[in-house]
């Protein structure tokens, strides 16, 4: 299935509206193991991609991260634990991505300010 900004920008506000009221979402995470999925992009840069549900997650797990599964992480140990070591790598953070890693990726710093406009609103 073919992606379009449309679609990127409907999953980034599903994500912002779902993950700002539930206060939690999804990660990939080692089968057995220890770490979290990531992958690199053009230009050397690094994303970390989360989604609002577990579905989500799982679909992209069985298509592009073989040996990963679904994990959920609570939005304020993740904002507390995760987003310092983020933002000291300038690692962005790739939000509701589709199956292909297709979507709308935010610098790490710039997460926490993301979702609160998700609870404003």
């Amino acid at each position: 299935m073919e992606d379009s900004p449309q679609l990127a920008y409907a999953r980034h506000d599903i994500f912002v509206r779902e993950v700002s009221k539930r206060g939690s979402m999804w990660a990939l995470h080692v089968i057995d193991g220890e770490g979290w999925g990531n992958y690199g992009v053009e230009g050397g840069g690094t994303v970390f991609p989360l989604w609002s549900s577990e579905s989500l997650a799982t679909a992209c797990a069985s298509r592009s991260f073989p040996g990963y599964e679904a994990k959920e992480v609570n939005l304020k140990e993740f904002i507390e634990l995760f987003i310092p070591s983020l933002v000291s790598q300038d690692i962005w953070i790739g939000l509701n991505l589709s199956e292909e890693l297709a979507g709308l990726d935010i610098p790490a710093h710039r997460f926490e300010e993301v979702i609160s406009m998700g609870a404003a609103s």
